[in-house]
């Protein structure tokens, strides 16, 4: 009897391991993970699917009407195209490609503009670099506007950060957000963008997800 037992152990290893390959060639997606089918970046404006479609020479007429200059969409990802959408007022949701077990960035290339005033064309190659999502102005170098805008970014329903302009203070892009990989679910992301009430302008170029906060 305690010969059978091996035997009888080996038998049943050999039928448990069967059944596994054989769950696992008629339903593969339940034991083998499987990558998101959702895209791991987002190019804006071409296809108008969520605001107004805006492209760059647009965008520079309703700048120059305004005294301010626009910033270039950024070459970000080798998704430059400088066609840009409106984030309408009801807000814009869209979903990345996430990989759950790294410590991921969301990338924001937000239309940005600056005062006419205080516009250097030699800074254009240095907008681009990540870091602070504002910067001041001098306060001769603006026009006198005292309406603060905001924009919000949530990811799966957490907010995660707040850009707030107006006045003295222009937006910066690329705008960096951190997702906590608890915030990751089933290797996706859902992103809304919320913007304030009321007459503003927010715009964006594109996004993507990055496992670096340096693109």
């Amino acid at each position: 009897m305690g010969r059978l037992r091996p035997l009888l152990f080996s038998m049943t290893a050999q039928k448990l391991l069967l059944l596994i390959l054989r769950l696992a060639f008629l339903f593969p997606a339940v034991l083998v993970p499987q990558e998101s089918t959702e895209p791991r970046e987002m190019n804006f404006g071409h296809e108008s699917r969520f605001g107004r479609f805006f492209p760059y020479n647009e965008l520079e007429s309703w700048a120059t009407a305004r005294n301010l200059v626009v910033l270039k969409d950024c070459p970000l990802r080798e998704i430059q195209d400088h066609e840009a959408e409106i984030i309408p007022v009801e807000g814009m949701e869209y979903t990345l490609s996430a990989p759950e077990d790294h410590q991921v960035f969301l990338y924001l290339d937000l239309v940005t503009f600056r005062p006419a005033a205080a516009y250097n064309p030699l800074l254009d190659g240095i907008h681009c670099i990540p870091g602070e999502d504002r910067v001041q102005m001098e306060s001769t170098q603006v026009q006198d506007v005292k309406q603060v805008r905001w924009l919000s970014v949530e990811v799966n329903g957490h907010l995660l950060h707040t850009a707030y302009v107006g006045g003295e203070t222009f937006l910066r892009s690329p705008l960096v957000v951190r997702i906590p990989r608890e915030y990751v679910k089933r290797g996706v992301i859902k992103v809304r963008l919320q913007v304030s009430p009321g007459e503003g302008f927010f715009a964006i170029w594109d996004s993507f997800v990055s496992r670096s906060p340096q693109g």
